[in-house]
């Protein structure tokens, strides 16, 4: 039987960092003073879905079809969330926001399938 904590903790943290994405983008807008963030908008979602994408990718394991399946739904997710944003007060989704999430998505399954692939070779090469 294998261990499977690793796993399991990478696809907590990716839970977690999927709910920090739903909350930060669907709260009402705060008071402007408080509004003001050390990163441009679209870089926030970049890395924000970066992050889950790598974390889903390494939780599961996913082979290039699995990455594949982890992008597209990351991208469904943002879409959806971008879609919430019109009942919120004082949020609007945006057609750039979606396209920075699937960005984000996209380099984050690629780096967690490369990551993959390096173990496996590193692996397979022995000591």
């Amino acid at each position: 039987m294998t261990h499977r904590r690793p796993h399991c903790i990478l696809l907590a943290l990716a839970a977690l960092s999927l709910i920090a994405i739903a909350i930060g983008s669907l709260l009402p807008v705060l008071p402007d003073p408080l509004q003001r963030a050390t990163l441009a908008i679209g870089n926030q979602h970049l890395i924000a879905y970066l992050v889950a994408a790598y974390l889903l990718g390494l939780g599961l394991e996913a082979g290039l079809r699995g990455t594949v399946v982890v992008i597209a739904a990351l991208a469904c997710y943002g879409g959806a969330i971008e879609l919430l944003q019109a009942l919120v007060p004082g949020r609007a989704g945006a057609m750039e926001d979606f396209w920075m999430n699937t960005a984000g998505a996209t380099l984050g399954g690629a780096a967690a399938w490369f990551t993959l692939l390096g173990r496996r070779v590193w692996l397979r090469a022995g000591p």
